[in-house]
């Protein structure tokens, strides 16, 4: 009986599958066997080296698109950094042309003179009008640009401490100033040259400010008598200068206020009014003022014609 038992055993045994004692997973040894390359079974299992090949061959062309992308970029900063450049060139050409045509237009500037524009001129240019145009020096003779020679007899009248300001100035044919604003100082020297010009027969002229500036005073010989002389600056209708006798003293004798027309005829004089016709039309003088520096003119228009600078 004993021997038939252990027989029952043995034939069980030989015929159940190898069991793993210490899991309970049983293994096929003939579906082992089957993977006798290490390749295949990561192939069977889904892990072969297929998978980081697909992985690679994905990233790709996301790097191709970034590559591209940034070469897009690079382009678009290249362009815009030229683009720039040239408007900056353009507007700077721009400029230095306005400053130039300027200072030729007004030959008698001094070259501390500073020419200034509000705003990007190269539009304005192209639209024939600049919206602003200030200028100022520490002269400005007017003999060369206006022929103001004429008021000095051939010599210069040079105006001092220009601050000129211009609205609306057309870069075309005709050359109009939509609005001007001009103030400048004549020194004494000037002055004194105007009124010893005005007359006949006066040499050894000077002029000055009185104590209050309210007049100025001329120290001047008439026909070898010394002779000093009051006036009040004001501006007439028409836009000119006039130089009003406040009073006369000759060798002592003072007449103020009155006998303006005989204190004329023995100064040589036809009239105190000093004409500015040589001023552009629709610009004329609307203030003088009197500074220690010497007289302070201003002159103001609208539409102002520039042709003949």
């Amino acid at each position: 009986m004993r021997t038939l038992r252990r027989a029952a055993r043995s034939d069980k045994t030989a015929s159940a599958p190898d069991q793993d004692r210490s899991s309970g997973w049983s293994v096929d040894h003939e579906d082992v066997g089957e993977f006798t390359d290490a390749g295949e079974f990561g192939s069977a299992v889904g892990l072969d080296g297929a998978a980081p090949e697909a992985a690679s061959g994905a990233a790709r062309p996301r790097s191709r698109r970034r590559a591209i992308g940034c070469g897009c970029l690079a382009v678009v900063l290249v362009l815009v950094l030229a683009l720039g450049g040239a408007a900056y060139w353009a507007e700077s050409y721009a400029r230095a042309k306005v400053d130039t045509t300027i200072r030729e237009a007004l030959p008698g500037l001094s070259q501390d003179a500073s020419i200034t524009t509000q705003g990007l001129v190269l539009p304005q240019l192209a639209s024939g009008s600049l919206d602003s145009l200030d200028i100022t020096a520490s002269s400005l003779d007017l003999g060369p640009a206006l022929g103001a020679e004429q008021l000095l007899r051939g010599q210069s009248l040079v105006i001092t401490d220009l601050d000129a300001s211009l609205k609306q100035v057309a870069v075309r044919s005709p050359r109009r100033v939509g609005q001007v604003r001009i103030v400048g100082h004549l020194d004494w020297n000037q002055v004194a040259q105007i009124v010893e010009l005005q007359g006949s027969g006066l040499s050894e002229t000077s002029a000055s400010a009185n104590q209050d500036l309210t007049l100025i005073s001329i120290d001047t010989s008439v026909h070898g008598v010394s002779t000093q002389i009051d006036v009040a600056p004001s501006v007439t209708p028409e836009g000119n200068l006039m130089l009003d006798l406040a009073s006369v003293d000759v060798g002592g004798v003072v007449s103020v206020g009155s006998g303006q027309e005989e204190w004329l005829g023995y100064l040589g004089m036809d009239s105190t009014e000093v004409s500015l016709g040589f001023l552009p039309e629709g610009l004329s003088l609307s203030q003088a003022r009197i500074t220690e520096k010497g007289l302070e003119l201003t002159l103001t228009g609208k539409g102002v014609d520039l042709s003949g600078l």
